[in-house]
């Protein structure tokens, strides 16, 4: 997988190790000259292109090498797919992302087809909000980091102060926030300063007779097992009883 290339950059904070990767069970064989600009995004062990994009002359032109039902390959059931097709679905717009995440420094490019009022302020907005986030002239048209003018996720318009035109656009959170790895004990007590932190021990759970994690099996789940054990015993000789009358008489 070419981790650099547009359509899988950036879909993972950081890819696993032990990724795996789509399994075809049939596929076609494709080959390009060099005027079809290939470009593999996934390959084969023996180097032959699985996803592959194509550019003979205006747009992009993606290839699967591979029929997309699971009797054929597992791509469409993988984590791939989906993010996959969305990222393939934007490609036109790279200069102008459909989502930003909050604080970031990547602007959201208007081309001067948008900018009907050149010399118009842009505003961020949304209800109860209206900003003017920084913005540069750029090419054609004009930078706007939207990124840095507000602090809640959501939709927003990007409208200019004179004009109809408009651009909505995504904030997103940080995705640093969610990432679920485990705090180390100074990484804590930093955080926390100056409050002091104090760590329990095996010794304080002990004399506060507060249960540890290596408890043994819960007394309670054995009384209700007993319980259940009698309960069937008690059955079992009541059955008993009735079948020993029924067969003296």
């Amino acid at each position: 997988m070419q981790e650099n290339q547009p359509v899988v950059q950036d879909l993972f904070e950081k890819i696993p190790e032990n990724i795996q990767l789509p399994v075809t069970k049939r596929r076609f064989f494709i080959e390009a000259d060099l005027t079809a600009n290939q470009q593999s995004i996934m390959s084969f062990r023996d180097g032959s292109p699985f996803l592959a994009q194509y550019t003979p002359g205006k747009g992009r032109l993606f290839i699967v090498a591979a029929p997309l039902n699971v009797s054929s390959s597992n791509f469409p059931l993988s984590y791939f797919f989906v993010p996959v097709l969305y990222k393939m679905a934007v490609q036109n717009q790279e200069q102008n992302p459909p989502s930003i995440d909050i604080g970031s420094s990547n602007p959201v490019w208007i081309s001067a087809a948008n900018n009907a009022h050149k010399r118009s302020v842009w505003h961020l907005i949304a209800p109860s909000f209206d900003a003017v986030p920084v913005q540069n002239p750029s090419g054609t048209g004009t930078s706007i980091f939207v990124g840095q003018a507000a602090t809640k996720t959501g939709f927003y318009v990007l409208k200019q102060e004179e004009g109809a035109d408009s651009v909505w656009i995504a904030l997103n959170a940080d995705r640093r926030e969610s990432l679920l790895d485990y705090a180390s004990g100074s990484a804590i007590e930093q955080s926390l300063k100056p409050f002091k932190v104090h760590w329990i021990d095996e010794k304080d759970i002990s004399r506060h007779g507060w249960k540890t994690s290596d408890q043994p099996f819960p007394l309670w789940k054995i009384a209700v097992l007993i319980a259940l054990l009698c309960l069937a015993l008690e059955t079992w000789l009541l059955l008993s009883g009735h079948l020993g009358k029924a067969v003296k008489k």
